[in-house]
């Protein structure tokens, strides 16, 4: 007899939906697709991507989850992956904008508290996304008491300040933002008190001294 070769099918993947058309960074979202033949049905996986970011799915499933890292107008592909009776196929690109997230700063700490003129004390803080937003920002922070200053990395957590002037402070730690995260700020109150000094005599000449004689005193203040 003469055999007969039965060659895959064709298969046609679509995005059906996606759940929101603009996220912000870390947001996650939900990417509706289907996978269909000429008669039956495929089975296996699809893949769905903005280029950077994804999610899988199984054909049955129907949609997956993700959320996207960086800010920009993404094209929304998904990727069929075959069968042993379906070619793989791909969908065309939806679009979807993401936008940066939103941050919150907060000073954790200043210690000591108060502080005295001129004394180095140690500021911490964070910079987290506020939800939906979520990752990681990166960059510098920036405290400042209104005179003095200090700055540190988002992921040291802190800096030193060293404050040269008397009163009651408002700490401000600003955060500029990077690509995918807006700024913000956040503030703590601080007290810088007087120094302590301490006065010392240093030379007493001549000594010894008799009565009614002049003597030169030497002091020091620090």
């Amino acid at each position: 007899g003469t055999g007969l070769t039965v060659a895959k099918a064709a298969s046609a993947t679509a995005i059906t939906n996606l759940s929101a058309a603009s996220t912000v960074v870390g947001e996650t979202y939900t990417v509706s697709y289907s996978v269909t033949g000429p008669v039956a049905t495929p089975t296996g996986t699809v893949t769905v991507s903005d280029g950077t970011d994804g999610c899988t799915g199984s054909v049955a499933q129907g949609s997956c989850s993700f959320a996207s890292s960086t800010v920009g107008n993404k094209s929304v592909t998904a990727s069929y992956g075959g069968d042993s009776n379906f070619n793989p196929s791909a969908s065309v690109g939806a679009a979807h904008t993401v936008t940066q997230a939103a941050t919150a700063t907060t000073i954790t700490g200043d210690s000591p508290d108060p502080s005295a003129v001129n004394q180095a004390y140690a500021v911490t803080f964070t910079v987290v996304p506020v939800a939906p937003g979520s990752g990681t920002p990166t960059g510098n922070v920036t405290v400042s008491d209104g005179t003095d200053s200090c700055s540190g990395s988002v992921a040291s957590g802190g800096c030193t300040l060293t404050s040269t002037t008397l009163g009651s402070k408002t700490l401000t730690a600003s955060y500029p933002g990077d690509a995918n995260y807006q700024a913000s700020s956040g503030t703590a109150p601080h007290t810088v008190g007087l120094a302590a000094t301490t006065t010392s005599i240093t030379s007493a000449t001549p000594n010894p001294s008799v009565t009614g004689q002049p003597v030169t005193i030497g002091f020091s203040v620090t």
